[in-house]
């Protein structure tokens, strides 16, 4: 993991105690999930992964919010989930399970989608996973780094071709694509 999404990490692990932090945080990822929601085409009774939710699972907060499904968020750092387990027990947010893992090793069989954080890797790895465990027509959304962020985040590899894409107005990542297992 590069420097910036270390730097990210930690800021996200010191504003969960502050609101108006969280606030302005996760602010621009209402419209961001929302194009992500649509990409995926989520509905009613679509079971939702995030994956690399930090301490702030604001993606799994919106993603709960917008479509109503029960969200499932996944991280690989254990600080991180205590932070996040304590703002969503201050909030009462209850349709959101946090879950301590790996992406690139977790069954995926029980998510029809799957929605990535921008600082997971290995996202070859994790699409491996994916393209393995996940049942037929799961659809899985990953967030693409700017070609002036590449040596911050993980790229997608070459040999992966998204199925469609959707723009996004964030500076470290233009775009969101998805990935559906056929079958």
């Amino acid at each position: 993991m590069g420097s910036l999404p270390r730097a990210v990490q930690l800021l996200e692990k010191t504003w969960t105690s502050s609101p108006l932090m969280q606030k302005i945080y996760s602010s621009p990822y209402h419209v961001i999930v929302k194009r992500e929601t649509g990409l995926a085409g989520i509905r009613a009774g679509d079971r939702i992964l995030s994956l690399g939710c930090g301490a702030i699972p604001f993606t799994a907060i919106i993603l709960n919010q917008i479509t109503g499904c029960p969200v499932s968020a996944l991280d690989i750092d254990f600080a991180a989930l205590n932070k996040a387990r304590e703002l969503l027990e201050k909030a009462g947010l209850k349709q959101i399970r946090l879950i301590a893992g790996n992406g690139c090793s977790i069954d995926l069989s029980g998510y029809s989608v799957i929605i990535t954080a921008l600082q997971v890797e290995p996202k070859g790895d994790i699409i491996d996973n994916f393209l393995s465990s996940a049942k037929p027509g799961a659809r899985l959304v990953m967030r693409v780094p700017r070609k002036t962020f590449a040596n911050s985040y993980d790229p997608i590899p070459s040999q992966y071709k998204p199925e469609k894409e959707v723009s996004q107005p964030m500076i470290t990542f233009g775009k969101s694509v998805l990935f559906r297992k056929a079958g």
